[in-house]
């Protein structure tokens, strides 16, 4: 499964109507699209998929520290003058950081998150219940083959 980040989302729906436009609008028409009439949607997920392996490999690897690919207006969250203990603070940080990675990397497992935050597995796993209370994540199939999916 592919997640498009709603940052892309202008780049993915400009592909579908150059397919559109390839294949007409009728679905009976595009369920019979040659390779060539659907090229601007394979072309987009082809440059998708390896932009987001060029990443995930420079995120493992520690080339980068940044989390997040989208752009700064979704990276702004407010914060509220009550939040002033430091472990609010730190935990609206790691818990942003955990649901970032999970929408690039849906399968990643808690051991590979801690690893790439650099802090106790345990406390992945705590962040990851507080996310999973708040709604905000839920974890589809098992721990071993199933992904994360971020709600909202």
């Amino acid at each position: 499964m592919v997640v498009i980040p709603t940052a892309d989302r202008v780049n993915y729906l400009d592909a579908l109507m150059k397919c559109d436009k390839n294949t007409g609008k009728e679905p009976f028409k595009g369920a019979n699209a040659t390779l060539e009439q659907t090229k601007p949607f394979c072309d987009y997920l082809h440059d998708f998929v390896v932009r987001k392996l060029e990443y995930a490999v420079q995120l493992i690897k520690g080339e980068i520290s940044d989390i997040s690919e989208t752009d700064d207006k979704q990276q702004k969250e407010p914060i509220s003058s009550s939040d002033v203990s430091v472990n609010v603070s730190v935990n609206v940080s790691v818990n942003k950081k955990i649901i970032d990675i999970m929408v690039q990397i849906p399968s990643i497992t808690a051991r590979e998150m801690a690893r790439i935050l650099s802090v106790n597995e345990r406390t992945i796993y705590r962040q990851i219940d507080i996310l999973k209370a708040e709604n905000k994540i839920e974890r589809v199939g098992s721990d071993k083959t199933g992904y994360w999916r971020v709600k909202g």
